[in-house]
């Protein structure tokens, strides 16, 4: 394990704190991608022609889902 951690540069510590947390690291993915398809959904539903601020609104009005607009770019 050393060997390996020397090799990539991390502490050993590190190696363990990241490797702990994959759970933490599978839920955000899901939900990331939950949010992806809330936002296709509703991209496509408009013909492809709404912006990010009708997006927001949308999810919103919809769903109760607050969520920034820099996300929905």
């Amino acid at each position: 394990m050393k060997k390996l951690c020397n090799f990539a540069e991390v502490s050993i510590s590190g190696y363990y704190k990241w490797l702990s947390a994959s759970d933490v690291r599978q839920k955000r993915l899901s939900y990331e991608f939950n949010n992806f398809l809330l936002i296709k959904e509703i991209f496509d539903e408009k013909e492809e022609t709404s912006s990010s601020r009708t997006i927001v609104m949308e999810l919103l009005y919809r769903h109760g889902l607050i969520m920034n607009p820099k996300k929905s770019n």
